[in-house]
């Protein structure tokens, strides 16, 4: 139920950040909280964590059920509170326990976005968020952020034509949502500008869903500040969302509403700057 659901996230804050330290028991061979993350983040996941072994999510199944779905989704809306509260470095959770943590899990997300249960996906996108929030310098991150533009250079020409409710759709959509909550987040916001040309492509799609959450993601970034990209740069990012495609019928239903998003993604970014 979601007063059971609150009631855990709020506990799962209580345990990572909201004991006091004085109260803490104190314990000369183990003074660190490493291993008590390790396995308060095993049991999140659903996994038996033992002494210093990595937690480790399983991805959703897509022929399991709704039940094994929203399982799933409550899972990772557990795991955000944990995420979040990981986010603040203290000396006594050292940082490669929490890139343990999320080497852990990122592998599942990564598959998650893509799940056909919409729960699933949306809290996927937002657990990839916080996975990227979390202020590590790491190679898992970075490839993160590039594993991001290239779905979006693959999904970009294949959403023209996928009907709604498609798997090319479904995988959109849960991109795009990565892109929302990033944004909201002050965040991705170069990996957005990159990938504009799939957040117009969502924006024109034959599914009236992903085009409300591409039209709201490109707000989004119409209204984000891009100070570190060069001025010229930026101006020819703009001009090329407006270019028609190649072989776009001139007179479609589709190519009418890339302009508009486009049109509106230009009127924003240059009233922001």
């Amino acid at each position: 139920e979601e007063d059971s659901v609150r009631n855990w996230q709020f506990l799962v804050y209580l345990v990572v950040r909201g004991i006091s330290r004085r109260l803490r028991p104190k314990s000369k061979d183990q003074p660190s909280e490493d291993s008590a993350v390790l396995l308060l983040a095993s049991f999140l996941a659903g996994a038996l964590g033992k002494g210093e072994s990595q937690p480790v999510l399983a991805p959703a199944g897509v022929g399991d059920g709704e039940a094994s779905s929203h399982l799933h989704a409550t899972r990772l809306r557990l795991l955000h509170v944990l995420l979040a509260s990981l986010q603040k470095k203290t000396t006594s959770i050292s940082n490669n326990v929490r890139l343990a943590v999320l080497q852990g899990i990122v592998p599942a997300l990564k598959q998650g976005i893509s799940h056909p249960y919409k729960q699933v996906h949306e809290e996927s996108a937002k657990a990839l968020v916080l996975a990227l929030l979390s202020g590590l310098d790491s190679d898992l991150l970075r490839n993160l952020r590039t594993w991001l533009r290239e779905q979006a250079c693959q999904l970009a020409p294949a959403i023209r034509d996928a009907p709604k409710d498609s798997s090319v759709s479904t995988a959109c959509e849960g991109l795009v949502y990565v892109y929302i909550h990033g944004l909201l987040g002050r965040r991705l916001r170069s990996v957005a500008l990159e990938s504009a040309d799939l957040l117009l492509a969502a924006a024109s799609a034959d599914d009236h869903e992903l085009r409300a959450l591409a039209s709201l993601a490109l707000g989004c970034l119409g209204q984000s500040p891009h100070r570190s990209v060069p001025a010229l740069s930026l101006g020819q990012t703009m001009v090329a969302c407006c270019r028609s495609l190649e072989g776009e019928d001139v007179n479609s239903a589709s190519r009418s509403r890339r302009l508009e998003a486009a049109s509106a993604l230009l009127g924003a970014t240059a009233l922001r700057h």
